[in-house]
């Protein structure tokens, strides 16, 4: 189901349920800007309204919130409440609150080139293990595939494209500390930490091997939305309210710019900067004032002053 397919149907639809679906038609311009360039617009948009129109209860909630954790999901380029399970849009009473799922954690994490590889399991009572630490890390797990026993710990690791090695170990108790600490539903009946542990304490060994462990490389904006994506939880609702409230100004500068950076965009294709650097930076880069390091070093005080130009030009008008 579309935009258009949904307002085909209006007859059938409550007020309340278009007033979503207006709303999302309304913004979806800006959804687009703030999306990575690799995620087409009109595949997030559609993959949005089924979501929604296929869950119950998230039609009863507020269409601002609703927008919202849109906006939030649009951010990290993941697909909301899709088959490949990356992200979901979870109604808590009339509001909508956006998590991300392991799988999407995942994505992140190789979509940064921090890793050449990334691993995740659970280590149980009867399984062998080995680990410690001396000026090396000594780690090796061996499951027992025929009788596991109950878990006891979880872990997730990673070969750096470096060479390095990094992994971040939980107890099952540390597991069920941070999850009643940072859940609000942790222990609703409904809630993924009792239907589904298993993917819950996954995802949080990866967001704390992320966080603790791999390098923070501030170049690399997918790096950057990686180590986001790994203190998402641990935002209290209000912070929340704060970071998608920036994204949605940011959402707003790039569409009041859009055709001053058209024409920016030609001169520095002309100075022979690759097409998708160019549009990479300044269509899908909030502020659009960040200069890629992959731009030739003898191109960036041509590229910033004309930037500032345009952006004089911009205020002047």
């Amino acid at each position: 189901m579309d935009i258009k397919k949904a307002k085909s149907d209006s007859k059938t639809l409550t007020t309340k349920q278009q007033s979503i679906f207006s709303m999302i038609d309304s913004r979806k311009d800006k959804i687009g800007n703030i999306l990575p360039s690799t995620y087409n617009s009109s595949a997030f948009i559609n993959q949005a309204i089924l979501a929604i129109s296929t869950n119950p209860k998230l039609m009863q909630c507020k269409p601002e919130s609703i927008l919202k954790a849109l906006m939030e999901c649009a951010s990290y380029g993941l697909e909301p409440n899709g088959s490949l399970s990356e992200a979901a849009l979870v109604p808590y009473g009339d509001k909508v609150e956006f998590l991300i799922e392991y799988r999407g954690l995942m994505k992140l994490v190789w979509n940064s080139n921090l890793v050449k590889s990334i691993h995740f399991d659970k280590i149980c009572s009867e399984d062998k293990y080995v680990y410690s630490i001396t000026k090396d890390i000594n780690f090796s797990h061996t499951p027992n595939l025929l009788d596991r026993g109950e878990p006891i710990a979880y872990y997730a690791t990673a070969q750096l494209i470096n060479g390095g090695f990094v992994i971040h170990i939980m107890t099952i108790k540390e597991i069920i500390n941070h999850g009643s600490k940072y859940s609000k539903s942790y222990k609703h009946k409904t809630s993924p930490w009792q239907t589904d542990f298993d993917a819950m304490a996954y995802k949080t060994v990866i967001r704390q091997l992320c966080d603790k462990k791999l390098p923070k490389d501030t170049q690399n904006s997918d790096a950057r939305i990686l180590y986001k994506a790994s203190h998402l939880d641990d935002h209290p609702e209000e912070k929340r309210e704060e970071l998608v409230k920036a994204m949605e100004i940011k959402a707003e500068s790039n569409d009041e710019f859009f055709d001053t950076a058209s024409g920016l965009y030609a001169e520095l294709v002309k100075l022979g900067m690759p097409e998708a650097v160019v549009k990479e930076q300044l269509f899908n880069t909030c502020g659009m004032n960040e200069i890629s390091s992959k731009i030739p070093v003898d191109k960036h005080e041509l590229v910033l002053h004309r930037l500032n130009q345009l952006l004089s030009e911009q205020k002047n008008n």
